[in-house]
């Protein structure tokens, strides 16, 4: 006898969609990347089989670590941005997922491993740097500088385990500096928010930034 239940693949069925329903493991809201809905999913579509492609394209990140790595200079143990969930216009979402393997877990701090604060904004500004980067045709030449930071603070700490989601958007912009606003969460939790300046230049220029005006 045919069962009445649709069978949907094991790579979907493990996205948290069953039965043309979407399951959350978190409200949208906290996994903006895992936006679907139940309508561009419609139940008459799901005929056995949904379309794997379909599926796999919507939880595709908008670029992957070897995209990044071809826009920043940074490597291991200093890559400290996983992937770009957003990015439009003046705004970016990347995500940073912190693992107990993380080196700076071996000292801060033994039996309690707590990210530093100084490297959650230092991935803030690597995901600026990805948006400041991202369409610049000889950006091999060129290195975003961190040249100030203002009105960080840190809510709760991050530990291994965490997700780590980085928001920038730009609050001004020059030729070649920039100043943006900067907020992490983990599970939609504030854990730290600041204010970074950063300046494009090329790598054998002086880095002092030019003035912005707060």
């Amino acid at each position: 006898m045919k069962s009445s239940c649709h069978q949907i693949p094991e790579a979907v069925h493990g996205r948290g969609i069953v039965a043309g329903r979407l399951a959350f493991h978190k409200p949208p809201e906290q996994g903006d990347h895992f936006r679907l809905t139940r309508s561009q999913i419609r139940e008459d579509r799901i005929q056995g089989i949904y379309p794997r492609r379909a599926i796999i394209a919507r939880f595709m990140p908008v670029l992957d670590i070897h995209e990044i790595q071809r826009i920043l200079p940074h490597r291991y143990p200093f890559l400290l941005v996983d992937r770009i969930v957003e990015m439009e216009g003046e705004r970016i979402v990347a995500i940073k997922n912190v693992t107990f393997n993380e080196p700076f877990f071996g000292g801060h701090f033994p039996g309690f491993p707590v990210m530093p604060g100084v490297l959650i904004i230092e991935a803030m500004a690597q995901a600026a740097g990805v948006l400041v980067l991202k369409n610049i045709a000889d950006r091999d030449r060129k290195l975003v500088l961190l040249v100030a930071i203002e009105n960080a603070r840190f809510r709760k700490p991050v530990m291994p385990g965490d997700t780590l989601r980085l928001e920038m958007a730009v609050i001004k912009r020059r030729t070649n500096v920039a100043k943006m606003a900067g907020r992490a969460t983990v599970d939609g939790q504030l854990v730290a928010e600041a204010e970074v300046m950063c300046k494009l230049a090329d790598k054998d220029e002086d880095p002092v930034p030019q003035a912005v005006s707060s």
